[in-house]
């Protein structure tokens, strides 16, 4: 098993075409908001694209808690912003609807898939999953981790999809591992990156990857670094170490602009590692009132949880 990172959409994409387990990492502040809202209770986290798509369901659906944030700040008419100390609100439990300025991209890009053809970008001739089954599974929700259609009835994109950062290393590294393991898959890192420009690289999300690796690589000693980005985010994290992170996270672009906004507290809780003992998987991709569709999240029911030995 390999581990590979490719960055922002086009990375999400490269998880679809190729049928991977697919992790998607957003070390500031989505994938810490999104785990703390399933955390303290939300029943669902669907992920939608845009500001409009989630109003439209909140219009449609009064009772669910709206998470909206863009350039770093609570979106109006939203309940909440994008952050993982609100999880512990009174609204909850509810379902939420989140949108954020790029996570939500890659989310919905990884569990829908890529329309455009051509060869892999991973240097795979197929599809990375192996035995998958079209169709919907009992019960008319996807299989933990999984993209099943809620409109076409037929599953898409990547083989399992999960939300992970520094907050969730372990716990993700196991589910995700443990997914790739019994698929006969790679597994991918997706570091969601900066939504105004792909190409930047983002530092916090690449540090979070290697916590992630790091973890993948205690979990299951045979798993193999199977790219440069991985290898860049694995030394990034190794040079950082895990008491280096909180300084590392403010230091970054994106943290000092958090920093600026009043947010410091919120990067200090994305640095933490190992906080949370469950990782967000998908379980359905459900279409929208406004049009397009989003991915819906929730904690795995079955089995002990993720960070649980």
């Amino acid at each position: 098993m390999r581990v590979l990172v490719h960055s922002g959409r086009v990375g999400a994409e490269i998880g679809a075409r190729e049928g991977l387990v697919t992790v998607i990492v957003d070390a500031l502040r989505a994938s810490a908001t999104i785990a703390s809202l399933l955390e303290h209770g939300a029943s669902e986290v669907m992920v939608v694209e845009t500001v409009e798509q989630a109003l439209a369901e909140k219009a449609r659906r009064p009772e669910v808690v709206l998470v909206g944030e863009r350039e770093c700040l609570r979106v109006e008419g939203c309940d909440l912003g994008n952050s993982p100390l609100t999880g512990a609100c009174p609204l909850l439990p509810a379902p939420v609807v989140f949108t954020s300025s790029n996570c939500s991209r890659c989310c919905v890009a990884a569990g829908e898939g890529s329309l455009t053809p051509g060869p892999s970008p991973c240097g795979r001739g197929e599809r990375g999953s192996a035995g998958l089954t079209p169709g919907p599974f009992p019960g008319g929700r996807g299989e933990p981790g999984s993209a099943t259609s809620r409109t076409s009835g037929c599953r898409t994109g990547a083989a399992r999809l999960f939300i992970g950062s520094t907050v969730n290393a372990r716990a993700v590294a196991r589910v995700a591992g443990q997914a790739a393991r019994e698929l006969g898959t790679d597994l991918l890192l997706v570091p969601a990156g900066y939504a105004e420009d792909e190409t930047r690289f983002n530092l916090e999300d690449h540090l979070a990857c290697g916590a992630i690796i790091k973890r993948l690589s205690e979990e299951f000693p045979v798993v193999r670094v199977g790219n440069d980005a991985a290898r860049a985010a694995q030394a990034l994290f190794l040079r950082a170490g895990e008491r280096g992170l909180p300084r590392a996270f403010l230091r970054t672009d994106h943290g000092r602009r958090l920093v600026s906004v009043g947010c410091e507290a919120d990067v200090r809780w994305c640095a933490r590692l190992d906080v949370y003992r469950t990782a967000p998987a998908l379980m359905e991709m459900r279409k929208l009132a406004a049009g397009g569709i989003g991915a819906v999240f929730a904690l795995p029911t079955e089995g002990p949880a993720a960070g649980q030995a």
